[in-house]
């Protein structure tokens, strides 16, 4: 069997480099630093709060910006954590999306808050979640996305947390919250 050719290359080869510029695009949105460790002891009085994102199939392209109690925090891509240390008590924790070339009104400065207590010298975990929804009245079809931030139990945040990847907080002053 011939294979059509396109340039003179055969089509499957430029549909392997196609594919594989395509992954390659796809690997550099995600989060890139080591798997998820403890970050060692938490200081007697203060709690520790992870943040993270799991593998999202939606909205994985674009990086999320986190801040707590309005100070910028974190910047997760998908796939990625991070974490602060914050003095005990309520913490208000707010997601929204970083600016990308092809975001739109829709996505961008509409911030998602949660309000977390924190515990001292325990650990907190927080979840950004993803979900589509299909509506169809039967001549138009519509697409929804939407995403929540989730407190997680220590045993489940543990356990969702573990495959994901380090990334650094923003800014010295998100960990020394008072």
């Amino acid at each position: 069997m011939k294979s059509i050719t396109a340039g003179g290359a055969p089509t499957r080869h430029v549909r392997t480099v196609l594919m594989m510029f395509c992954l390659s695009l796809l690997a550099a949105c995600s989060a890139t630093g080591p798997l998820f460790s403890e970050a060692g002891p938490i200081s007697s009085d203060k709690g520790r709060l992870y943040v993270f994102r799991p593998d999202l199939r939606y909205m994985g392209v674009v990086s999320a910006e986190f801040r707590v109690d309005a100070v910028p925090a974190m910047q997760l891509d998908n796939n990625g954590y991070s974490f602060v240390d914050l003095t005990p008590g309520p913490h208000v924790v707010a997601q929204e999306w970083g600016k990308k070339f092809y975001t739109t009104g829709a996505i961008v400065n509409k911030p998602i808050f949660l309000i977390v207590k924190v515990e001292a010298g325990k650990s907190s975990y927080v979840m950004l979640s993803s979900q589509v929804q299909q509506h169809s009245d039967g001549v138009t079809r519509e697409i929804r996305y939407g995403w929540r931030l989730i407190e997680l139990s220590t045993v489940e945040g543990r356990r969702l947390i573990d495959q994901t990847r380090y990334q650094p907080a923003v800014s010295a002053t998100a960990s020394t919250t008072d």
